[in-house]
């Protein structure tokens, strides 16, 4: 009961962070540290430090606290976002900003404030591993702020650089430069757009705001797979990229696509090239040829590290555009003929959505995509009796199967085996090493 009545008032304590961070500076923050804490001993005149000092910070604060009450610039903003992100890659993006005031303007900053939804009870008690705060002192822990706020900056998803704002000239514009840096795969929820005038002192800021909601949804982060032999195909990689699949060696004439890496030159179609000014080539009937697909295991998992490392290695095999099917749990996506760069934005978006689900229920390859692929990537969070019955499931369709469980510390023991079966266990907290030790195996 009592640290349920802790939490509903951390959020009240986590704004009035929010609101002094943004009105003060850091030097503004350590000039009021300094007078609270000199004010507390400054009562006592006969203490002539802490009253001399007491003093001096209330001579600071007050002309800045005064200098930030005068009209706010009148200023326009518009942002301008892209549509997607991606973990761990800083980001640039612009904000317009107008200047509709007859009056020159200069010294001021632009700050952004993103949404964040507070965690629940529940969940404030069963946060993973990976996000609980390490160290500290006992009184911390048990009281539990410093975890709290771990979950309201993974809520956020992201951080964005506070930008100075050049001198604007009377109704100019200037195109501001910003950096937002992904925490988190997931929709990142922009609010508020801040104006701030910094006073003569540099420690008070005058605050104005502007509503300017607007979404950006953070992909998960990827990692290098080139070298890595995919099951079924029965050739190595060249080049270091796996052969683009072909459509058929004598199918009749289908469409034309943009040319990939491992197309035949043979393939060219000179004339779109010169109309259009990029290298494009004739696709044909499918007349055969191995079709992949990958399978990611949604629920199962033994934390949200494991989930979130297998998302990552995923989203490493779509965007290498060999991948025809992809099975994100029970929900199913096809590539349609000639849309590739579709279905890629569309399964990369389902991955950066994607939750994890507790049970088995919905996370067995649907049986109607068993059997159409030559070759399955099956990554699994986990690794179990059920995992071992999915690899032997697709195994015995004929099709061959590498299977990339998600493992912590020391490697689980591989007790399943076959002339189309590849297990290689990834350990969750390096999972690039362990995806080049992988490549480098398969030369």
């Amino acid at each position: 009961m009592f640290r349920r009545w802790l939490l509903a008032r951390f959020y009240g304590l986590y704004r009035l962070d929010r609101w002094l961070r943004l009105r003060l500076s850091s030097a503004g923050i350590l000039v009021a540290v300094l007078f609270s804490v000199a004010l507390i001993f400054g009562l006592d005149t006969r203490r002539t430090l802490a009253y001399q000092l007491a003093s001096l910070g209330l001579a600071l604060l007050l002309p800045a606290i005064l200098g930030a009450l005068f009209p706010r610039p009148r200023l326009s903003l518009a942002r301008k976002l892209p549509r997607h992100a991606t973990v761990g890659l800083p980001l640039g993006y612009t904000v317009r900003v107008q200047n509709d005031s007859r009056r020159r303007q200069s010294g001021l900053q632009l700050i952004e404030s993103l949404q964040a939804t507070p965690p629940s009870y529940e969940s404030f008690l069963t946060t993973p591993a990976v996000a609980r705060t390490k160290g500290g002192n006992p009184f911390d822990r048990f009281v539990g702020y410093p975890r709290w706020s771990v979950l309201m900056r993974h809520a956020r998803g992201a951080t964005v650089a506070e930008a100075d704002i050049p001198e604007i000239s009377p109704h100019g514009a200037v195109e501001l430069k910003m950096r937002l840096f992904p925490e988190r795969r997931g929709p990142v929820r922009f609010r508020d757009l801040h104006l701030a005038r910094p006073d003569p002192l540099g420690l008070v800021r005058a605050i104005s705001t502007h509503e300017k909601p607007d979404n950006l949804l953070v992909l998960p982060r990827c990692y290098p797979v080139q070298g890595i032999e995919l099951p079924g195909t029965g050739s190595r990689p060249q080049n270091g990229l796996q052969p683009a699949p072909l459509r058929g060696e004598s199918g009749e004439f289908m469409m034309v696509r943009d040319y990939r890496p491992g197309d035949s030159l043979r393939r060219i179609h000179w004339r779109s090239w010169a109309r259009t000014g990029r290298p494009v080539v004739k696709e044909f009937e499918d007349l055969g040829g191995c079709r992949h697909a990958l399978f990611l295991d949604t629920g199962g998992a033994t934390s949200g590290e494991n989930f979130e490392a297998a998302i990552s290695v995923a989203a490493s095999f779509v965007v290498t555009g060999l991948l025809e099917l992809v099975c994100i749990g029970s929900t199913v996506y096809r590539m349609p003929r000639g849309a590739e760069r579709g279905f890629l934005v569309r399964v990369m978006e389902a991955l950066a959505c994607v939750q994890s689900k507790a049970g088995p229920g919905g996370r067995s390859v649907p049986e109607d995509c068993v059997a159409e692929a030559g070759g399955w990537i099956c990554v699994f969070p986990a690794w179990d009796e059920w995992h071992r019955n999915q690899v032997a499931k697709i195994a015995a369709t004929g099709a061959g199967v590498l299977a990339l469980p998600i493992v912590e510390g020391s490697r689980p023991q591989v007790d399943i085996s076959g002339p189309r079966i590849r297990v290689a266990p990834l350990e969750s907290g390096d999972i690039a090493r362990a995806l080049a030790e992988l490549a480098g195996a398969g030369k």
